[in-house]
């Protein structure tokens, strides 16, 4: 049909985290092989119940402690302003031992560790990677996409990487067999060998979406377990949002014909009903607004009171919040319905 030759469809990257409280004689004992790993400029073993881990020297953000062992890493934390942990799988690792058992290796780790609630799925990144699909300059003209970024770098007439958009989406189309030659990557022509239709002579593009939590939120897509349960459909909404469409002189681009191709990739991966998202109405808060102005109105209750800590001011005002509800016979489970109400047909 158009010489395309659909070698893997996969997830890429996984991201999540897990909330709980880690022990004092567990931190005590993560604080003391980071200081090793820092004087000796290297990971220092750790043993997480049976399975032995390793304490990076470093800590990624707010996250003090990094636990690592190949592409499964868990970054952990004391305080409570964030997940405790904060999980990220990587893509050799998920494609050896597969998703779900991957996941529930990383779930048991976190248990032990103390971080044993699932809290959110914060990233995934899906990757399908073909053969017979070298794009032109006139391609990637063709692209028509939402988002104000884009980016394109071409050798000569040879396309080597083109993105669109930014986070909390964004959709990346690259010379996956060039970067595997410069990271040494090698085992990836291992995985496309598994399909009996790879040609080695012949060039792997790879089409990758990278979705983030406010764009999953949106998608009604909370859980690991949500995502895991079909992530085509996860690919297929980003191939939706940035489409590779044949330009014409119509100066409504939305009017272009799609691509042939694009089609073929999209349903190679997902031939279901198409997933859309629930945007919040302009009346309504984001989720930064509401944190921006929650956060102002405990200190105002904290400070009437002469509270000095979090969680003292918001247990004090959730009790005067209970009173009030009381008072004014108002159901807060009809109040919450009629927001998602008002969210859901906005």
């Amino acid at each position: 049909m158009s010489g395309l030759t659909i070698l893997r469809f996969g997830i890429d990257t996984l991201v999540f985290t897990f909330k709980g409280e880690l022990s004092e004689e567990l931190l005590k004992d993560l604080e003391e092989k980071r200081e090793r790993a820092q004087i000796v400029e290297e990971p220092i073993p750790f043993f997480v119940g049976e399975q032995e881990m390793f304490v990076l020297p470093k800590g990624r953000g707010k996250y003090r402690y990094v636990l690592q062992r190949g592409d499964l890493v868990i970054q952990l934390t004391e305080s409570r302003s964030i997940p405790t942990a904060r999980v990220t799988l990587g893509a050799k690792g998920l494609v050896e031992s597969g998703p779900e058992v991957l996941y529930a290796q990383a779930e048991r780790l976190c248990a032990e560790l103390g971080a044993d609630v699932a809290n959110a799925l914060s990233r995934i990144d899906l990757a399908v990677d073909i053969q017979g699909f070298d794009l032109t300059h006139d391609d990637i003209r063709g692209f028509v996409c939402p988002a104000n970024k884009r980016s394109e770098h071409f050798g000569g007439d040879r396309l080597e990487t083109a993105s669109w958009g930014k986070a909390p989406i964004m959709l990346r189309i690259y010379d996956k067999t060039q970067q595997v030659r410069e990271k040494r990557k090698e085992w990836w022509h291992d995985v496309w060998d598994r399909n009996p239709a790879y040609d080695p002579a012949q060039r792997v593009f790879r089409c990758e979406a990278e979705i983030h939590r406010a764009v999953l939120k949106e998608l009604g897509v909370l859980s690991v377990a949500s995502a895991l349960s079909d992530p085509g459909r996860l690919l297929d909404y980003a191939m939706r949002w940035c489409e590779l469409r044949i330009p014409s002189d119509d100066q409504t681009k939305a009017r272009w014909a799609l691509d042939p191709r694009w089609e073929q990739i999209r349903q190679a991966v997902y031939d279901g009903l198409s997933v859309s998202r629930v945007r919040l109405a302009a009346a309504l808060l984001d989720d930064r607004a509401v944190q921006v102005r929650f956060v102002g109105l405990v200190a105002t209750h904290a400070a009437r009171w002469g509270l000095c800590t979090w969680y003292d001011a918001l247990e004090s005002l959730a009790i005067d919040c209970e009173v009030y509800l009381d008072s004014e016979e108002t159901d807060f489970a009809a109040e919450t319905e009629k927001r998602r109400r008002r969210m859901l047909t906005a």
